[in-house]
């Protein structure tokens, strides 16, 4: 793991906070179970979701920005949204697509789901900003 680029993208996601673009984040950097949440991540379109803005929280792996053979780094692979999104249509709320309550025991019972989709490797310039409209993108533009 390349700690300087993981402290990089927490220093990134406090000053998104002061500047509105995210509510509120939080992180943990110690042990085994390292991860970055991020409150308010991005907007929803008013009428489509149940909230207004999504949460994510992201586990931090061990080979996080670690360099590839192939000049690509390794980024984020496992993505968890709050369990209670919901997607709304003609009045009645429906699950995410490719959302996955109790995928794994890591965050069974924290409030968060586990959603399908994974990044590709990234470049030596990319941090979280990449990964926000991603997630974004997928949850607004799936399941329509």
């Amino acid at each position: 793991m390349d700690i300087v680029r993981v402290r990089r993208d927490i220093e990134i996601c406090l000053a998104l906070k002061k500047q509105g673009a995210i509510r509120d984040m939080d992180w943990n950097l110690e042990g085994m179970d390292n991860w970055l949440a991020i409150y308010g991540a991005f907007k929803l379109p008013a009428g489509e979701f149940n909230f207004p803005d999504g949460n994510i929280k992201l586990p931090i792996p061990a080979n996080l920005y670690d360099q590839k053979r192939d000049g690509k780094f390794q980024f984020y692979k496992d993505i968890y949204i709050d369990e209670k999104l919901r997607r709304i249509v003609k009045g009645r709320e429906h699950h995410i697509e490719r959302m996955i309550p109790n995928h794994d025991n890591r965050e069974k019972g924290k409030g968060w789901s586990y959603l399908c989709i994974i990044p590709l490797d990234v470049g030596a310039e990319t941090d979280i900003r990449s990964l926000l409209p991603i997630v974004q993108g997928w949850i607004i533009n799936n399941g329509r």
